[in-house]
């Protein structure tokens, strides 16, 4: 494998997507091989801006990059997820941004471009830019239980709500009482 182009991001190197991408379109040892997107989360969801400690209503995508070879064996894939108005670039293009870092996973879980980091110079600028100062960490939540979860689903819509915002629910118990109270 020919060693790619990479910059310095803080003393270590990485290379960027459209290196990696170029590469695999050009390097015979790819050949038969193809990759596609797919957008598996866009939703809004309270993330916390640690800018001010504040809960704010935002919208997440997610994006899965599955690379296939002739037979749609699959040989590897990556994933990413990004939040709108959380960097400058996702101001307009958080989707996009989201897509190119699914690629450049894949590809990097493929072995390209990977001579220091599977992360690429996106994602770890990124990364970067989104590290402030961020406030004291907020009061654990109690875990909702199995036993708490018989009374929760004996209870009432608005007590359904109020436990879903203040105790951590697994993805089990959220969904049982998301589909009880629809």
């Amino acid at each position: 494998m020919s060693k790619l182009p990479t910059i310095n991001i803080k003393g270590k190197e990485y290379v960027q997507v459209n290196e990696r991408i170029n590469e695999f379109w050009t390097n015979p040892k790819y050949e038969g091989l193809n990759f596609e997107t797919v957008k598996t989360k866009d939703e809004f969801i309270d993330r916390i801006d640690y800018s001010t400690g504040e809960t704010v209503k935002t919208r997440v995508v997610e994006f899965r990059c599955v690379v296939f070879n002739s037979d749609k064996t699959i040989k590897v894939t990556g994933t990413a997820e990004e939040y709108e108005n959380a960097s400058f670039i996702n101001k307009s293009s958080f989707k996009e941004n989201c897509e190119t870092s699914a690629i450049g996973r894949a590809l990097g879980n493929l072995g390209i471009g990977v001579e220091t980091s599977v992360a690429s110079a996106e994602e770890v600028s990124n990364a970067i830019a989104n590290q402030t100062k961020k406030p004291a960490a907020p009061a654990k939540k109690p875990t909702l239980t199995k036993s708490d979860l018989a009374a929760v689903l004996k209870g009432t819509k608005e007590n359904a709500r109020k436990v879903l915002s203040e105790y951590l629910v697994s993805d089990e118990y959220k969904t049982q009482i998301i589909n009880k109270f629809k």
